[in-house]
């Protein structure tokens, strides 16, 4: 268990020194069920999001949001927060903030709101030049079945 939390560590401190990845292992990846019918007012497609989200979908240069989240993991998460209940959580946030918003507003700038606990630059910043405004839609719609 100690051999696995140095690794994951040394890969990511390798992820953020090197910027710009775009093949990454995803054997780290907790791989979920297939989302629920989305109820919320996003446009995107819940089923890309959870194949970007996951890295079944390989979008040049972006590291899977899977790398550094799980969701409903038995352990700690990686880096960022488990997702799991992040939609409900997202609602509560920012007052006056949809939990659509909040959640293409941390994909886009991930130091607008900084989860208490969690250091500001945690997460990568160039997801908002990397990924198209439909990946984030699909991400949201993903994120909101959670």
């Amino acid at each position: 268990m100690l051999l696995r939390g140095a690794y994951l560590a040394t890969m990511f401190l390798l992820l953020v020194a090197c910027g710009n990845v775009s093949n990454v292992s995803t054997a780290a990846m907790m791989v979920s069920e297939k989302p629920e019918v989305v109820t919320a007012t996003t446009k995107g497609d819940p089923e890309t999001g959870r194949a970007i989200f996951h890295g079944e979908m390989k979008i040049d240069g972006v590291v899977p949001c899977g790398f550094c989240h799980y969701i409903e993991s038995p352990h700690h998460s990686l880096v960022g927060p488990d997702m799991k209940g992040i939609a409900r959580r997202a609602a509560t946030r920012v007052p006056g903030m949809s939990a659509e918003e909040y959640l293409r507003q941390s994909i886009r700038e991930p130091d607008a709101y900084v989860v208490e606990g969690l250091p500001p630059g945690t997460m990568y910043h160039k997801y908002d030049s990397m990924l198209m405004d439909e990946h984030i839609e699909d991400l949201v719609a993903y994120l909101m079945t959670l």
